[in-house]
């Protein structure tokens, strides 16, 4: 693993034909690829905490840093359970996590907003998860991810409620 590493790839192709009395065939290749930074960036915008209940936007921002075009683009979003969805700039093209982006050109960048709220308590961390993917060959690969963790702030105010000199009840 890491960024600017020389790693080396083998394959070997065996062909062993039952016509030539049990003759083998056998190549092999091998090649040194240099594996850099991801052809895609990705910056994930997120406040560090938020009150839980308030709603908060989320920015992502996406560029093509490869020396050519890069094709049929998806973004998806993986929200944690206690994420509620209010809308998005542009909209999703499925459900309210994923977006088409289509081809970028070299250079091109884009940028979606999301906007919605978490539930939980006090000093919970919550993860969001972005990837950027690619079809090629019929597949579709990772070619860039991020992930980032909101925090769930303490309340400003809060309010106790006395009974017969006894703190019974308290909120928040």
């Amino acid at each position: 693993g890491g960024v600017n590493v020389i790693k080396n790839f083998e394959s070997v192709i065996v062909y062993n034909p039952d016509t030539l009395g049990g003759a083998r065939f056998e190549k092999k290749e091998s090649i040194d690829i240099l594996v850099g930074e991801p052809v895609i960036s990705l910056d994930i915008f997120l406040p560090e905490k938020v009150l839980s209940g308030d709603n908060f936007e989320i920015g992502l921002k996406y560029k093509n840093l490869a020396e050519s075009e890069v094709s049929d683009l998806e973004l998806k979003v993986y929200y944690p359970k206690e994420f509620y969805y209010k809308d998005a700039t542009p909209r999703p093209s499925s459900e309210s996590n994923t977006w088409d982006l289509g081809n970028l050109l070299r250079g091109s960048e884009g940028e979606i907003k999301v906007r919605g709220r978490v539930a939980g308590q006090t000093n919970s961390f919550f993860p969001f998860e972005v990837e950027i993917s690619s079809n090629i060959l019929g597949e579709r690969y990772v070619v860039s991810s991020e992930t980032v963790n909101l925090s769930i702030a303490a309340s400003p105010i809060e309010m106790a409620i006395i009974l017969n000199s006894e703190n019974n009840l308290s909120f928040v």
